[in-house]
């Protein structure tokens, strides 16, 4: 779960497994603040989420668990 005080404006994102595989990826037009992203087909594990904003990329762990 992204924490609640960080305003990030997404350009690209990058979910990665613990192997350091990326596991999906998707870009997005420039000022694009809310995205769903579907996790059913990974199997339960603790990933990175990669967020750039066009200038730094941010990370954050997100748990799976189906």
């Amino acid at each position: 779960i992204i924490p609640a005080h960080i305003d990030l404006v997404a350009i690209e994102i990058e979910l990665v497994d613990k192997m350091g595989m990326v596991r999906h990826r998707q870009k997005f037009a420039k000022g694009t603040t809310t995205q769903n992203l579907s996790v059913n087909t990974l199997p339960n594990d603790l990933y990175v989420l990669r967020i750039f904003d066009g200038k730094t990329w941010h990370s954050h762990k997100v748990l799976i668990q189906h």
